[in-house]
């Protein structure tokens, strides 16, 4: 297939960038060859996509370049209210989510394993960088009754505003477990169960929640660097923790109460009060909003792929 064949609305899954660490553990997160997803605008030169820092218009040849595409195609509908959803999204400059690094954040709280000690360590970092991100959002109110996406939410978002709701079966964030890892509870539900009275880290001994979201940790790292550390820990298949580290559980507990806090400022739906795990509520009761780049290529039967582009 060529680019002179793409049609406007055709979704684009992208292979990792070059000596990305990030798209390699997409990648290898979601058991999946793509980390990117983009759709094809109005012209065939053009794709547009949810991207660092906003949503852009990019050149064809120069994002496929050196990266395969697989080309999915939506049943023969009328692709002109999906395009003038994107459009809008452009016009509107809707904002990338913070980071290249958060959707690695959210596959792995997802996930349904338990991190060995080294994995842990990584993922405490990870979680207090995104939770800077939010934070910074928040006290700095940037893009202003915009909620952040990621490139593969967007694609989902635009299908959606266009009266078509993309079906995810059993997609990345709900399956069992990665490769070869015995079927667990998720991240995000041993979290759960570790805040209890008495725990190193409980309700007890938390922040205040009716307070602005504290300050974390600065992590000095940068995505990449963090990218590369955690497929380093993952593919050694890392000794095998029996239980989540109490620093590791209050780094997830504060991602997720930035996470509430940030939709909630944005929705208007803050309320006087917080309560203690209204943030891990929050991303239990949104788990199947997420849609990763790999769930649009393997897991949409509205999507059939009609080809391949593969430019050296």
């Amino acid at each position: 297939m060529n680019i002179n064949e793409l049609k406007p609305g055709d979704v684009l899954l992208l292979s990792g960038g070059r000596n990305s660490f990030i798209s390699q553990a997409i990648m290898f997160l979601t058991d999946s060859p793509v980390s990117h997803a983009a759709l094809s605008y109005f012209q065939s030169s053009e794709i547009i996509e949810e991207t660092p820092p906003k949503i852009a218009k990019s050149s064809t040849q120069e994002k496929f370049k050196g990266r395969e595409v697989y080309v999915m195609r939506y049943a023969d509908k009328p692709m002109k209210p999906v395009m003038d959803a994107a459009t809008q999204y452009l016009n509107e400059e809707e904002p990338y989510a913070m980071s290249e690094l958060y959707l690695v954040g959210l596959i792995l709280i997802y996930r349904k394993f338990t991190p060995g000690t080294l994995t842990q360590k990584v993922m405490i970092k990870i979680l207090r960088k995104l939770t800077s991100g939010i934070i910074d959002f928040i006290n700095n109110r940037k893009y202003p009754g915009k909620v952040p996406m990621v490139c593969s939410q967007f694609v989902y978002q635009c299908y959606k505003d266009g009266g078509y709701t993309l079906k995810i079966k059993d997609g990345v964030l709900l399956r069992a477990a990665l490769p070869g890892q015995p079927v667990q509870k998720s991240v995000l539900e041993q979290v759960s169960e570790s805040i209890k009275p008495g725990a190193p880290f409980s309700a007890e001994k938390a922040m205040a929640f009716g307070a602005p979201v504290p300050a974390v940790e600065e992590v000095k790292q940068s995505a990449e660097e963090l990218a590369q550390e955690l497929i380093e820990a993952l593919e050694k298949g890392d000794d095998v923790a029996e239980e989540l580290h109490p620093d590791f559980v209050k780094g997830a507990h504060e991602f997720s109460h930035a996470m509430y806090m940030h939709h909630a400022t944005l929705s208007g739906e803050m309320t006087a009060s917080v309560n203690f795990d209204a943030g891990l509520q929050f991303l239990k009761e949104n788990e199947g909003y997420f849609v990763t780049p790999g769930d649009l290529l393997k897991h949409c039967k509205d999507l059939k792929q009609v080809g391949e582009i593969k430019i050296s």
